[in-house]
C-alpha cells in the first residue's frame, strides 16, 4: 500500500522521507504531482488505505489496524515527515502521537482535527441507504459536480480531474462502504475528539496549509491547532486564497513549494519557518 518514489539516480538519500496521505475518496496518487515537485535527495511515500487505489481489493481496516499497518510500513525508513490532506492529516496527527520516535514533522493540508459542524450536505450523504437512490436519478457525475461546488470554493482546472476521481469512487457501493467505513473511524465526533487529544502529544515542528474558500472543514480549525498543539511545538500557517477543501489538486506546485521548504528547515533544524505565538 505504499508506493515509494526514490531520489534521482546518483543522489544519496540523506533527507526524511515524505510520506503522503490522502484525503477520503482519494488514493495516494492524488497528491502524485506534489511528491514529484519536491526537491532534495529525499524518498517519497505515497499510501494507499486498505480498501483504495492499489488496495482496493482488500477490505477497509479499523483505526488501531491502519495505524500498525502504516507503522510497519515505515518501520525501516527512519524518522519521516508526514503530509495528511483532510482524512490523512487526522491519521497522521493520531500515527504521531502514537509513534513519535517515527516522525519528525507534520504537515496538515484542510486536515480535520477537532470537532466541527457539518453542512446539510455533509449530514445527507451520512446516510448511505439514499445514496444509491439519488446516484440513481442524477448520476454519479452529477452528484460529485455539485459536491465539487463546496470542495472546491470556486470552479478551477482541478475540478474534471477531482469530478472523475470522486464519481469513479461513488458509482461503486464497495468504495462507498470503504468511504463510510473510514468516515466513522477517524471522522465521527468522538474520533476527531481522540485527533485533538493527540495533538496536545505532538512536540515536532507542524506546517498547517488551508485553503481560504474551504467549505468542509471550516477555517476556525486553524486557530484550534494553533491552541491546541503544545506551546513549545514550532508551528508555521500558510493560507491559500482561491483554494477549497482539495486545495492540493487546487494548488498543487504552491503547495508543493510550500512541503518542500518546510521539509528543508526542518531537516536543518531552523527555526526561521516557524509561526510566532
Amino acid at each position: 500500500g505504499v508506493r515509494a518514489i526514490e531520489p534521482p539516480a546518483g543522489c544519496a538519500p540523506t533527507a526524511p522521507p515524505l510520506v503522503f496521505l490522502p484525503a477520503l475518496g482519494f488514493a495516494g496518487r492524488s497528491l502524485e504531482p506534489i511528491a514529484e515537485a519536491v526537491g532534495g535527495c529525499r524518498a517519497r511515500l505515497l499510501v494507499d488505505l486498505p480498501g483504495t487505489g492499489s488496495r482496493a481489493a482488500e477490505p477497509p481496516a479499523g483505526a488501531d489496524a491502519v495505524l500498525a499497518g502504516l507503522g510497519s510500513a515505515l518501520r525501516d525508513r527512519g524518522p519521516v515527515i508526514l503530509v495528511g490532506h483532510s482524512l490523512g492529516g487526522a491519521i497522521a496527527v493520531r500515527f504521531a502521537a502514537a509513534h513519535p520516535d517515527q516522525v519528525s514533522g507534520l504537515v496538515l493540508i484542510d486536515a480535520p482535527v477537532a470537532r466541527f459542524s457539518l453542512s446539510w450536505w455533509e449530514r445527507v450523504a451520512l446516510h448511505p441507504s439514499i445514496w444509491t437512490p439519488m446516484l440513481h436519478v442524477v448520476g454519479a457525475a452529477r452528484a460529485v459536480r455539485y459536491v465539487l461546488h463546496h470542495l472546491l470554493g470556486e470552479a478551477g482546472p482541478a475540478e474534471d480531474q477531482s469530478a472523475r476521481l470522486l464519481a469513479r469512487e461513488l458509482a461503486e457501493p464497495s468504495s462507498r462502504s470503504v468511504m463510510l467505513r473510514y468516515y466513522r473511524d477517524f471522522l465521527a465526533p468522538a474520533e476527531l475528539d481522540r485527533t485533538r487529544a493527540a495533538l496536545r502529544r505532538i512536540h515536532v515542528p507542524v506546517l498547517v496549509l488551508w485553503g481560504r474558500r474551504d467549505n468542509v472543514t471550516p477555517t476556525r480549525l486553524v486557530a484550534t491547532i494553533r491552541s491546541t498543539l503544545p506551546p513549545s511545538t514550532p508551528l508555521a500557517i500558510r493560507w491559500f486564497a482561491g483554494a477549497g477543501h482539495l486545495l492540493p489538486l487546487q494548488q498543487p506546485a504552491a503547495v508543493a513549494e510550500a512541503v518542500d521548504r518546510f521539509a528543508r528547515a526542518t531537516a536543518t533544524q531552523r527555526s526561521d519557518y516557524a509561526d510566532t505565538r
